[in-house]
């Protein structure tokens, strides 16, 4: 995957950038419904990380295009995770998914 951390997105500093289903905030990333708000380096301060909320103006979703993978391979998905206290349900709650012919048992999320 050519920009699995969204790196490569245009860092907004301070400030952030909503995009729209159907528009590409990096390569390789989609937004596939609602909206999603990007926030640059400097808005959270985590480690000069960008920050995505999957909830921009409305419920929002992003997918990656897909990548080469090899069959019985383990693979790990990491990411940091956390809530927007400015807006409920007090309890975030995240959907992964994984293309159904390409996943073999459950995803044991050790994060949650």
């Amino acid at each position: 995957m050519i920009d699995g951390d969204l790196s490569q997105a245009h860092d907004w500093g301070d400030g952030w950038f909503t995009w729209k289903k159907h528009w590409t905030p990096a390569p390789d990333w989609i937004v596939s419904k609602g909206t999603v708000d990007v926030y640059g380096s400097a808005y959270w301060d985590v480690g000069g990380l960008c920050g995505v909320d999957l909830d921009g103006y409305s419920p929002g979703g992003i997918k990656s295009a897909p990548f080469p993978t090899k069959p019985g391979a383990p693979y790990t998905l990491s990411f940091l995770f956390s809530g927007n206290g400015e807006t409920g349900p007090t309890v975030k709650k995240m959907v992964v998914r994984t293309h159904a012919a390409a996943h073999r048992g459950p995803l044991s999320p050790e994060w949650l």
